[in-house]
């Protein structure tokens, strides 16, 4: 579920909130979890993001554009993109502001191997891939704590991810 309402996608994380009408709707969305075995993740986007999709002009009776024409919701949140390939220019700013050795810029492939050594490298993480990769890279921080390991991941679903790493 998308929503552009950050303190509803903390809270619903947490599983309570002080406000009691949003208590409730946690409440409601965890017991319609469990009664239908399901996982909802709830994940903050933009307001711009919502806009472009369309859904915020159902309350208004539009029900032609973007989702609601039949678009699907991942052209316009694009979850299986690294920050690299959503954010061309990322590189650069990194590149500009990190100096010392060489930065290495991971694949997945290089998540299992180039990782575990001494360097820099600079860990891109599509949403999909970030348990994987939290998983490699703490392994990478075992044996080798010395090396510098940056990373970089979408602002989705903050929550889930920022606490393991």
């Amino acid at each position: 579920m998308f929503t552009d309402n950050m303190a509803a996608n903390g809270e619903n994380f947490k599983g309570t909130s002080p406000s009691c009408y949003l208590f409730e709707l946690i409440m409601y969305l965890r017991v319609w979890q469990m009664q239908d075995s399901f996982i909802l993740h709830v994940i903050h986007i933009t307001g711009t993001h919502v806009i472009r999709s369309g859904v915020d002009g159902l309350p208004l009776g539009d029900a032609n554009e973007g989702v609601m024409s039949g678009i699907s919701s991942l052209d316009f949140v694009p979850l299986h993109l690294d920050p690299i390939k959503w954010f061309p220019g990322e590189l650069e700013w990194i590149r500009d502001w990190h100096s010392g050795s060489d930065l290495t810029l991971l694949d997945p492939e290089g998540w299992y191997m180039m990782a575990h050594g001494y360097g820099s490298y600079l860990w891109s993480l599509a949403l999909e891939a970030v348990d994987a990769a939290v998983d490699k890279l703490r392994k990478a921080r075992h044996k080798c704590p010395q090396a510098l390991h940056i990373v970089i991941v979408p602002h989705l679903m903050t929550a889930q991810w920022c606490k393991q790493l």
